[in-house]
């Protein structure tokens, strides 16, 4: 999630599967995916920890291109894209998470991973941090908290 421009193909399977190990995503991971997937997927993806297929986020800016046929190929061709139309470099980061009425989602979201979570810590962890991507004022506030989450 940290690269500039990401490609896939439309059947291979992404996940965040840390929290299966009691761990948050680190590097990031609770900060960006919000950014770039939306606050109730990147929750979705990140508690749960289950493989879900590329082509579902057509939509988001999670790939810039799902490459039908051979990747490399397909990756090349877009790099050779990429360069040839000058496009600029986009981060993540960058990004904002707009959420309105985020604190009633929160609660929400709250409810329900207690439900899924039973004894394990990591699941409210990760939404506490990936709560912090649309409380933090910036990327770096939300990724001490993702820190601090993963420390406690």
């Amino acid at each position: 999630m940290s690269t500039h421009f990401r490609v896939a193909l439309p059947t291979a399977q992404i996940a965040l599967p840390e929290v299966k190990l009691g761990l948050l995503p680190g590097a990031g991971g609770t900060q960006r995916m919000p950014r770039i997937v939306g606050v109730e997927a990147a929750l979705n993806l990140i508690v749960k920890g289950d493989p879900v297929p590329a082509a579902m986020f057509k939509p988001t800016p999670l790939f810039d291109e799902l490459i039908e046929g051979d990747l490399l190929a397909g990756a090349l061709a877009f790099a050779a894209k990429v360069i040839a139309e000058k496009r600029p470099l986009r981060r993540i980061r960058d990004m904002k998470v707009d959420y309105p009425n985020h604190e009633a989602y929160l609660m929400f979201a709250s409810n329900m991973v207690k439900g899924i979570a039973g004894p394990f810590p990591a699941p409210l962890k990760c939404l506490e941090a990936v709560g912090a991507s649309i409380t933090s004022k910036t990327f770096d506030e939300g990724i001490k908290i993702e820190q601090n989450c993963s420390a406690n």
